[in-house]
């Protein structure tokens, strides 16, 4: 499976309207409470919560999308640079995983939340990190500025860490 390594380019405008109807909260989860309230817990997520949360310190952040019944139907998380991802530098932040609910696809939630995290936070870049056969995230992150680097990376089979390739 490969990998496609995606950056914010700041010179691109992007405007994305505002979603009418939806909510962003975000949500720092901690080693002693890895969820929000109204959220499903699987084990799947708590494995992988309580994993980035150890490795980033606690400075992960969950962005949730909430329908207007309080239903979540998006999440995208924000990582720190960290063990798992070797090729990022200090001011730099992983934008993903990022998942919507399958009947919300294709209302614009993927790219607007991008840019809603882009714009609430301060940090020198941006990267996405996406199979390379998923042409619907990757439609959503040119559309919200993101744009594909030279860079090549891998997903190692031990400690699944994302590390940078030589072309």
């Amino acid at each position: 499976m490969s990998y496609l390594l995606f950056e914010f380019n700041k010179a691109m405008k992007c405007d994305i309207n505002f979603l009418d109807g939806f909510n962003i909260n975000v949500f720092t989860p901690k080693i002693w409470r890895l969820y929000e309230k109204n959220e499903n817990r699987d084990f799947r997520t708590t494995l992988f919560r309580t994993y980035i949360s150890m490795l980033t310190l606690n400075k992960t952040k969950v962005y949730f999308v909430t329908d207007k019944n309080n239903k979540i139907v998006h999440t995208s998380y924000t990582i720190r640079k960290n063990f798992k991802y070797p090729f990022m530098k200090k001011n730099e932040i992983l934008v993903g995983p990022c998942n919507t609910v399958k009947e919300y696809r294709g209302r614009g939630i993927y790219p607007y939340v991008l840019n809603y995290i882009i714009r609430k936070t301060d940090n020198k870049s941006y990267y996405l990190i996406i199979k390379s056969e998923n042409s619907s995230s990757i439609n959503g992150a040119k559309k919200a500025g993101f744009s594909l680097t030279p860079r090549k990376i891998k997903k190692t089979k031990i400690l699944k860490r994302f590390i940078e390739i030589e072309n």
